[in-house]
């Protein structure tokens, strides 16, 4: 086993180790140490916390401390938070964080029980010296399986676009499938797992992956959030909406395609499919080196035409992209 395995295998064990303790079990020096532990650390695979000789290292993937299987039938989502998150008295969390907390867990407690179709769910905490963490698991129909259905699309691919374009919701008269959307943006890390797929966000780095997953059956849905939170609810909401209607999302190109060129009509469709419901779009095209005439040409000439009241947004082009727009305007 080699030192960075034995790293990831002392913390899996421990849970916590600052850096002394880690020179003493490994026989190594401090500069050694710090050799292995910084591909870990911009890996992903560690986090660290504290500052010189009071440094704490930890596993990525914060450690699980209890869990919960519950009835979701007249389940009231504010009592569970009670029961199992205000119980553990969380002192050193923020407004910010708790205000985050308390949205987000009941937000996706509420959703497992109006949209699975499961009897159960299993809700397990996470804790570790600057976060916190939960997943709720239930065991329905999941949740990629029943947008395609529903919305008649022809694989779980596409089933996550529209999830990630926001608004996606399977029972508009009772929800506007808004809770998913601003779940995922106002924690540091969400995923969503289904049919043996994996939806992470990253609001960090500002990135998303879309993974396989050992979750086949029902959703699972895991959210990470910080001790000590910069962000507030109202900022988060008041980014995304105008006269406190949800108005605006953003768009990642890449996630149509693995490809880094989008050049067809049809690409350009498959992208504004459902953004009629919107009055902002911005178009992230971070990893996209080219894009054909008649790409752009849909988007930012056709779409716009028909609908000329939503603003259009394009970031993260490069030349080549920023001409294709212009020309086809």
């Amino acid at each position: 086993m080699d030192i960075k395995a034995k790293i990831l295998f002392l913390l899996k064990q421990k849970h916590f180790l600052t850096g002394k303790e880690l020179i003493s079990v490994l026989h190594i020096t401090r500069q050694a140490l710090n050799r292995h532990l910084q591909p870990l650390i911009k890996g992903h695979f560690i986090q660290k916390t504290g500052a010189t000789k009071g440094v704490i290292y930890y596993l990525s993937k914060i450690p699980l401390i209890k869990t919960l299987k519950t009835p979701l039938k007249n389940i009231e989502e504010d009592q569970i938070y009670k029961q199992f998150i205000v119980s553990q008295k969380l002192y050193s969390i923020n407004k910010n964080t708790s205000d985050v907390l308390y949205y987000t867990f009941t937000e996706m407690l509420n959703n497992a029980k109006d949209h699975s179709k499961s009897k159960m769910a299993k809700i397990s905490l996470y804790l570790s010296p600057t976060h916190i963490g939960f997943r709720i698991t239930d065991e329905g129909v999941g949740i990629f399986k029943h947008i395609q259905k529903a919305k008649n699309l022809t694989n779980a691919y596409r089933a996550i676009e529209e999830l990630l374009k926001g608004k996606c919701t399977t029972d508009p008269k009772h929800h506007t499938g808004e809770g998913i959307f601003f779940t995922s943006k106002a924690v540091d890390l969400f995923s969503i797992e289904s049919l043996k797929l994996a939806l992470e966000i990253d609001n960090i780095h500002q990135d998303y992956t879309i993974k396989n997953s050992d979750i086949f059956k029902g959703t699972s849905v895991y959210c990470q959030i910080p001790f000590k939170s910069h962000l507030t609810l109202l900022k988060l909401f008041k980014t995304y909406t105008k006269e406190y209607k949800f108005s605006k999302t953003r768009i990642y190109i890449t996630l149509f395609d693995t490809a880094d060129q989008f050049m067809s009509r049809s690409e350009a469709k498959r992208v504004l499919f459902g953004l009629e419901k919107f009055q902002e779009i911005v178009f992230d095209f971070k990893g996209v080196q080219a894009i054909g005439q008649a790409f752009a040409d849909e988007i930012f000439r056709v779409f716009h035409a028909r609908y000329p009241h939503i603003v259009l947004t394009a970031i993260n082009t490069n030349r080549t992209i920023q001409f294709m727009i212009q020309r086809s305007k």
